[in-house]
């Protein structure tokens, strides 16, 4: 009997059980191979489904009458999107057919004829109004961009002619766009659908009270200078009148000359269907990515960066939220610096987690923040100093190592040679010998310990090792760029020179390269002393103590910072010496940890009043408002205990710190310890001595 064509695909029947010969055997084989072959290719594949071979010839009849060839289909219809793109495209082509055009629309003069909810009861939620207000704070508001224009449904008799521009590309300048006007044959008591927009025409009010609120407010400090008599206003008042005020005060009048306009797309209510409006009213349904605060702190620095802009040049802002902090950071000089350091070392330090917004703004403005942002600078230095086009090879004698010391400090890094693979592999190394919860690591930069010493050792061999392992691989490949290849061949002998330094207190002998967990351990080991540099950093800050005031957008930063800005300040040290001054201070911190630590519960447990850095705490010290007037004066603000939000906390915005600038409210431990101090208040307090 004969196998079908099924059979075969299956195994069939062997050709020796049915008492065929060899020669049928073979012949039984090869179409069962042929057979396979066909299974495999998809024109074929109805082999499987039709048991004859009879029936197999019909079916590829019919489908070469339908259509297919070589496996395809020829009435195949080609890509397609989904059913709601099109939907939601063939909407946008009838809505695009209704636009009359385009003008500029006074939204809070007109807001009595707008009329929201038509298509879309979405309710007015203050949160949003907020958000947007603060929005156009720090933003501006973009009140003429298309992309933001508010849609309006009005009937076309009711407009004037020449009220509106048809084609928005016929006009360069979308502000001087026509304004929207009504023509006689409006009713009276007009109303014009606005299909979006009821929060934003909140905000821009809101926006526009804030402006003017500034505008009076710069406009008085100007009117006060110029009505002082000759010889009362000093130069600085008036380059600051001229430079500053003045110049903001014409900028905020030319703003709100355009009013609450805003630009608006003008749909003919004849061509609007219901299924139109709803669809232009919408909200939006798809998801937009956000930048993250952190990310936003980066891109906000690279920008000043690449306009050659530093910390001086951020302006005060009225926001409040991420981007008020955000300000806060940039415009502190350390902080800048520290960004500066990280930002040019490629991704390793800005994905670490210690770079989370809220840790990393209470890190830099807590009282050891100076000091992160100056040993993060000199150890990223430090292996900088191994990356250079400088030739050296080891010679014998301490004076031949000091001169190339000398020429590698002098040296341009090239920092293409340092690559984010090396850094890992340097961070590995530094997490075996001295990072993590290894002893050594308590003992970070104390030469008085043999535990830090003998792992440091170690931690120097690993890391010549380690870069000599990277460079065989680094200079296999073809087409490395001249500088790259040169640093890479002497960037082992160099390293082992320079972690081989420590005559000089400024070169931090005896401190590791940076790397990420560097600054990890740093941050850990400087939190536990946190009140103890506090103390420490205040006997070098006498500018505190004899100022009389300061301004209510004044801050200090971080009490290090304001420590090492008064010693390279300080008219009785050297100039060239004031560097080496601030380098012993930070290295003793690291050698007399112990010490610290000891000092740290000291001030616990004797609880150090807070320094007085704002100056609306400065007024109430001495019983005078905001307002001016006199007012019943409260105690100082008292540390209660370590302060928490550490490690990204959300109360860590609540916090009340040596250096935070939100140190206006009141905690409910500051409140007990202002009615333990309520009759000294009553006496005064000597503030030279508050921290």
């Amino acid at each position: 009997m004969e196998a079908t064509s099924w059979q075969l695909l299956l195994g069939g029947e062997r050709a020796e059980d049915s008492g065929r010969g060899e020669g049928q055997a073979r012949k039984w084989a090869g179409k069962k191979e042929r057979a396979g072959r066909q299974a495999s290719s998809p024109q074929c594949c109805w082999l499987v489904a039709h048991p004859t071979t009879e029936h197999a010839t019909k079916t590829a009849r019919t489908r070469e009458e339908k259509g297919w060839e070589g496996g395809k289909c020829l009435n195949y219809a080609g890509p397609s999107l989904d059913d709601s793109v099109n939907e939601v495209t063939n909407c946008n082509k009838i809505a695009n057919k209704a636009i009359m055009g385009f003008a500029r629309f006074d939204l809070i003069k007109h807001y009595s004829h707008l009329e929201f909810g038509k298509w879309n009861d979405r309710p007015l939620v203050e949160s949003q109004v907020q958000s947007l207000y603060q929005s156009f704070l720090i933003n501006g508001a973009d009140r003429f961009n298309p992309a933001h224009a508010i849609p309006l449904v009005v009937h076309k008799e009711w407009l004037e002619e020449g009220s509106y521009e048809k084609d928005l590309d016929e006009r360069r300048e979308l502000s001087e766009l026509p304004i929207l006007k009504m023509s006689g044959n409006a009713p009276k008591e007009w109303k014009i659908i606005a299909a979006g927009g009821h929060h934003r025409t909140k905000a821009i009010e809101a926006w526009m009270k804030k402006m003017e609120k500034e505008h009076e407010l710069v406009l008085a400090e100007e009117t006060h200078v110029t009505d002082l008599l000759a010889g009362e206003s000093g130069q600085d008042q008036i380059d600051h009148i001229d430079k500053v005020v003045r110049p903001r005060r014409q900028k905020i009048e030319g703003v709100l000359e355009y009013g609450g306009q805003w630009i608006v797309t003008i749909f003919d209510r004849g061509q609007v269907s219901e299924i139109i409006g709803l669809h232009i009213s919408r909200n939006e349904t798809k998801h937009v990515y956000m930048q993250s605060p952190e990310e936003g702190l980066i891109q906000k620095y690279r920008m000043l960066h690449a306009k050659g802009q530093s910390w001086s040049d951020i302006e005060h802002t009225t926001a409040g939220g991420v981007f008020a902090k955000q300000n806060e950071l940039l415009c502190q000089d350390y902080v800048f610096n520290h960004l500066a350091t990280i930002v040019s070392s490629g991704t390793h330090y800005i994905h670490a987690p210690e770079m989370q917004f809220t840790q990393f703004y209470d890190t830099m403005f807590s009282s050891y923040g100076g000091i992160l942002a100056d040993v993060t600078m000199r150890l990223e230095n430090r292996l900088r100093l191994c990356f250079n086009t400088v030739p050296y090879k080891p010679k014998k004698g301490k004076d031949g190592d000091t001169e190339i010391y000398q020429q590698l400090k002098q040296a341009h890094p090239v920092l293409d040679a340092i690559s984010g693979s090396l850094r890992e592999a340097l961070n590995d190394v530094y997490e075996k010998h001295l990072g993590g919860n290894t002893p050594a690591s308590y003992r970070f930069g104390n030469t008085n310990e043999d535990i830090w010493l003998k792992s440091y050792l170690l931690y120097k061999f690993d890391v010549v090792s380690t870069m000599k392992d990277y460079v065989k691989d680094q200079l296999a490949i073809k087409h490395l760029p001249v500088d790259v290849r040169t640093a890479l061949e002497g960037c082992a002998a160099k390293a082992a020179l320079v972690l081989g330094q420590s005559d000089d207190i400024e070169d931090f002998g005896y401190f590791p390269l940076m790397s990420r967990s560097v600054g990890t351990t740093l941050i850990r080991n400087l939190c536990m002393i946190e009140r103890s540099i506090f103390e420490v950093s205040a006997w070098f800050s006498p500018f505190l103590y004899m100022a009389k005031a300061h301004g209510k957008d004044w801050n200090p930063g971080s009490a290090s910072a304001e420590m090492i800005r008064a010693i390279m300040a300080h008219p009785d040290y050297d100039p060239e010496q004031r560097g080496g001054v601030v380098a012993e201070i930070v290295s003793l911190i690291f050698e007399m940890f112990p010490e610290f630590l000891n000092m740290e519960g000291q001030i616990t447990n004797i609880n150090m009043a807070q320094r007085v850095t704002q100056q609306r705490e400065l007024q109430l010290a001495f019983g005078i408002a905001d307002d001016g007037k006199n007012s019943r004066r409260r105690g100082t603000n008292a540390v209660q205990g370590k302060r928490k939000g550490k490690g990204g906390s959300d109360g860590a915005d609540d916090k009340i710190n040596s250096s935070s600038s939100s140190s206006d409210k009141e905690t409910d431990g500051d409140q007990e310890h202002h009615d333990e101090d309520d009759e000294e208040a009553r006496e005064g307090t000597d503030f030279r001595t508050s921290r």
